[in-house]
């Protein structure tokens, strides 16, 4: 790590992990001797096998991850709506990493599992935000030796024998769950962000904000009409991007991306802010959650609980319920939104078109 100021990036990306390593794969008990140890030379020697498994666990991790991939991938495009995969000898450690991987990779909840020895199999699950892990669980105890968990992750121990029967209960929630998305991916951006105001003020502004973590994410933004102005795929199937908007460009980056390149010239992101420190300096980069191809006619809006699904309709959009009803409106010139509507002067009903307009990029 580069000299300089430590804030909550440094520590929930660069020494949070090395802390995580050790309890993953070594004894806890050395990172408790690093933080209480007065002698700075035990302390480097300590923080030496820190990175060390630290090291050690990003390879089991790649190892796993290439493996876990290469068995969906056999699949095709038949793949199961819930990925449950098993090999004996993935580590315990760290399927929990891998399960996460595949989650951002696939966009679909993943169990990975590995032995425990006398016929049983422990598992990691993740999940997509929307998918209650703990519920699909549950509703599989019967057949479990045990779990637990919490909406986006948990675990659980079952016998060789009735890993398909789990499989299968599983596929029927993750099915349905499907199918209520309707073929789309929930992104829940709290702000649209013009590239040209991505300025150090506002980065200085935002870091106000700090720490971010579990219950206080970081804000998400998203930016409409970036002209894709330059793109890279890096070693480990990164992809970087130069956007531009208007007169302002922005660095982006998609991590784990994978092999192919971007064949829209002009895309929507969703992102993070984050700093970027290289050779002394410091620059702003987008890390993105999602983009789609500017333009696109159709979206799932969710708000207050409720979901909407929007579609753009030339200069307009139509705006449809769970009970099938639906919603026209159009942006004017004056700055307002046509609808006629009978509720359309309802203060919800006004807001919920200004969120569907904005996300479509038609927002007066």
């Amino acid at each position: 790590m580069e000299r300089g100021p430590v804030d909550a990036g440094d520590v929930g990306f660069q020494i949070a992990p090395r802390i995580n390593a050790v309890g993953r794969l070594g004894d806890p008990q050395l990172v408790v001797d690093l933080l209480t140890t007065a002698d700075s030379d035990e302390a480097l020697e300590l923080a030496r096998q820190c990175e060390q498994l630290n090291r050690q666990r990003r390879d089991l991790c790649d190892a796993i991850e290439a493996e876990a991939r290469a068995l969906v991938e056999a699949d095709g495009e038949q793949r199961s709506p819930f990925l449950l995969l098993a090999q004996s000898h993935w580590h315990h450690g760290v399927i929990g990493i891998v399960a996460a991987r595949l989650v951002d990779h696939y966009r679909l909840p993943v169990a990975l599992l590995a032995s425990e020895g006398d016929g049983r199999l422990r598992a990691s699950v993740r999940a997509p935000r929307g998918f209650a892990v703990d519920q699909a669980l549950k509703a599989c105890s019967d057949l479990l030796e045990r779990h637990g968990g919490h909406p986006a992750a948990g675990g659980f121990t079952v016998l060789a024998e009735h890993v398909n029967a789990v499989h299968e209960r599983l596929c029927e929630r993750a099915s349905h769950w499907l199918e209520e998305l309707g073929g789309q991916r929930l992104v829940e951006p709290e702000a649209l962000l013009p590239l040209e105001q991505i300025t150090p003020g506002f980065w200085k502004q935002l870091q106000k904000l700090e720490p971010f973590g579990s219950g206080h994410p970081a804000p998400l933004f998203w930016s409409h009409r970036c002209q894709i102005a330059q793109q890279k795929l890096l070693r480990g199937g990164h992809l970087q991007l130069t956007l531009r908007q208007n007169n302002a460009t922005a660095r982006a980056i998609a991590w784990r991306w994978g092999d192919a390149p971007l064949s829209a010239t002009e895309v929507d992101v969703a992102f993070q802010l984050k700093a970027n420190r290289w050779n002394g300096q410091e620059r702003l980069q987008l890390e993105l959650a999602a983009l789609r191809s500017s333009g696109g006619n159709r979206l799932l809006l969710q708000r207050s609980n409720r979901q909407y699904w929007v579609q753009r309709d030339g200069n307009a959009v139509v705006i449809r319920n769970a009970s099938g009803d639906e919603l026209r409106g159009e942006p004017t010139d004056a700055g307002a939104i046509s609808c006629s509507h009978p509720s359309s002067t309802h203060p919800y009903v006004q807001a919920l078109l200004q969120d569907a307009t904005m996300a479509m990029g038609l927002s007066p």
